[in-house]
C-alpha cells in the first residue's frame, strides 16, 4: 500500500512509514519537481520526470529498506524466542 501512495505522493508516503527526517528531504524534492512540471510545460517536461522518478525511487528504496528491517527484526526475535 504504501509503494502505492509512494508513486503519487512520495513524501506522505515516507511519513506514513515513519520516516520524518527522510519525508522532508523528499517533500523538497517533490516540490522542486512540482515546480519544474509547471515551468517544463514552457521549456520541457524532462526535468520535472526526472526529479519526479529520483523521489519515487527514493520512496521506493526507504520503505523497502524499513520492511527489511521489520522482517530482521521478527527474525531475530524469533530466534530469541527459540532459546
Amino acid at each position: 500500500m504504501l509503494y502505492l501512495i509512494g508513486l503519487f505522493c512520495s513524501p506522505l508516503a515516507l511519513l506514513l512509514a515513519g520516516r520524518p527526517i527522510q519525508a522532508l528531504l523528499n517533500g523538497v524534492i517533490w516540490c522542486v519537481s512540482l515546480f519544474s512540471l509547471v515551468v517544463g510545460l514552457i521549456f520541457g517536461l524532462l526535468p520535472a520526470l526526472l526529479l519526479w522518478g529520483i523521489g519515487v525511487a527514493h520512496a521506493f528504496a526507504v520503505i523497502n529498506a524499513r520492511n527489511a528491517d521489520r522482517r530482521a527484526d521478527r527474525l531475530a526475535a524469533a530466534l530469541r524466542a527459540r532459546r
